[in-house]
């Protein structure tokens, strides 16, 4: 029997509240490992973070069992987020 073949990557892109340049070296790395921390959560593999310091770029590779509908719209609050926003 064929078995099918899936590979669906996702490309998320955060801005800081009016591309404020706030993302320097004391908490991007942190912010990067927070982002990477919630997809892996997400059964998210091959995942890369990275960006200036006024955005973040997320990429990763969807598992097939995922929409990539249902991946962000409130799927940050309910993996445990914090409420308040910071991008």
């Amino acid at each position: 029997m064929s078995q099918s073949f899936c590979q669906l990557y996702g490309h998320l892109i955060f801005s800081t509240k009016d591309r404020q340049r706030w993302l320097n070296d004391k908490v991007r790395n942190d912010i990067h490992a927070y982002l990477a921390g919630i997809l892996r959560g997400l059964s998210c593999a091959d995942v890369h973070i990275g960006g200036p310091d006024d955005h973040v770029h997320a990429l990763f590779l969807l598992p097939k069992a995922t929409a990539p509908a249902t991946l962000v719209p409130c799927r940050w609050h309910l993996v445990g987020a914090p409420k308040t926003s910071i991008f």
